[in-house]
């Protein structure tokens, strides 16, 4: 919030900062340790939301600046000159000396004391132009006021959604098990986690077969994680025991046989793999069909060119 001095002129409220005005919006009363008291007829329903319409405003462009400025200073000369108008009218009696020659039938010599009822006071507030220049100046204002509450509205609603769908996709990866149903066979199912070293020799034998690479990769792709190193570790603690992992080397130490040799890693290569595809086709998804609707445009402006 900016600082700034508050003003309210005919419950219309303004702010004045660094030597320059600018309109929050209309309001009931003016309180002294609130800023406005919004009425709903601006869009303005609470003090947050008329700091946020203040902070808006501040960033309007030079000329709506200066307009709001010029008619906060007209107004207020205005307000000025009809207020000793006033003053004129709630005299009982005005002196005023008039020739005679201005009243006909009085004498030249003779000064007169007249009643205020024969002074006309002009109320420069009731002008046709200018109430219809201010109104239209509130109208425009209040659209404004409008149309950044509404929008504002919209993105809190489009942050708490994506806020939502972020909780659940955080929670369906940090799940080790899928809740989606199962298709592999369930022989192969009950093999894991692979308990001794034959057991790894037996799998690479099983998979080695034509399908059964395919099936493994579908257990693989059960397993979530929210990045590529906790995937793989879920992976590993799926499928194998920590007996089978302590008598293999992973970093290239020269006692421990290695474990890249093993069908089961491009089973893990797969799952990756096609995880990879997947999220490439869905990006490409959005191009597909804004290229789809292009095409469809042009077939609909040529049918129309040749009727």
């Amino acid at each position: 919030m900016k600082s700034g001095t508050f003003v309210c002129v005919e419950n219309f409220v303004y702010c004045t900062n660094e030597k320059k005005h600018f309109v929050i919006g209309k309001c009931r009363k003016f309180e002294k340790d609130l800023y406005t008291t919004p009425c709903k007829s601006s869009g303005i329903e609470t003090f947050e939301e008329a700091n946020d319409v203040l902070e808006y405003l501040l960033d309007c462009s030079a000329s709506d600046v200066s307009e709001i400025e010029r008619r906060y200073k007209s107004r207020k000369s205005e307000n000025r000159r009809a207020s000793k108008l006033r003053k004129i009218d709630m005299q009982e009696n005005v002196d005023i000396f008039i020739s005679g020659r201005d009243l006909g039938e009085l004498p030249t010599s003779t000064p007169k004391r007249i009643n205020s009822s024969l002074v006309e006071v002009v109320d420069i507030n009731e002008s046709p132009a200018l109430q219809l220049a201010d109104e239209e100046f509130k109208r425009n204002t209040n659209a404004k006021i409008g149309k950044f509450l509404y929008e504002q509205k919209i993105l809190a609603e489009q942050q708490q959604i994506i806020l939502l769908n972020q909780e659940k996709i955080l929670g369906l990866l940090l799940q080790k098990e899928s809740s989606l149903p199962q298709l592999e066979s369930e022989d192969m199912r009950k093999m894991f986690p692979l308990k001794t070293v034959k057991d790894l020799d037996d799998l690479s034998s099983l998979i080695a077969e034509e399908g059964n690479m395919k099936q493994l990769v579908r257990i693989c792709k059960s397993v979530g994680g929210i990045d590529v190193k906790q995937s793989v570790k879920f992976l590993m603690h799926r499928l194998l025991t920590d007996q089978v992992c302590a008598a293999f080397s992973f970093q290239g130490r020269p006692k421990e046989p290695a474990f890249d040799h093993f069908l089961i890693n491009e089973a893990i290569k797969n799952v990756f793999k096609s995880w990879l595809l997947y999220w490439r086709d869905l990006r490409k998804e959005p191009q597909l069909q804004a290229s789809n609707e292009d095409d469809t445009l042009k077939e609909v402006i040529n049918c129309s060119a040749t009727i």
